[in-house]
């Protein structure tokens, strides 16, 4: 009997993200035959890859993103998972910024 492959499963951290913010993955995978993960390998579906069990990725542009987790156990079984990352338009919020600005003429300038 042939040994089951790896199951793949990780997570998003936001798990909505803007283009403002910097996302978190983390693999939760788990070898059924306990020989252990070799090597994990992230495509973030913009170009860029990663590996490691716990990578950063921010992205430049909203879109829709296919991202994907392929491993291989020591003794060489691979498997992989991908699933489709929403990522939205940063917005302004001007609550969010500090009041460095403002629209009122200052006095000091008055002849």
């Amino acid at each position: 009997m042939a040994a089951r492959k790896p199951v793949v499963s990780f997570t998003v951290s936001p798990s909505e993200p803007s283009t403002a913010e910097t996302i978190q993955l983390l693999d939760c995978s788990r070898d059924p035959g306990d020989v252990g993960i070799a090597w994990r390998a992230w495509d973030f579906g913009d170009g860029t890859t990663s590996v490691g069990p716990a990578p950063v990725h921010r992205y430049s542009a909203a879109g829709d993103y296919e991202v994907t987790l392929t491993l291989a156990t020591f003794d060489g079984r691979v498997s992989r998972r991908s699933e489709t990352l929403r990522v939205r338009p940063h917005r302004f919020d001007p609550r969010s910024e500090p009041d460095s600005v403002s629209a009122e003429p200052d006095s000091r300038l008055s002849p």
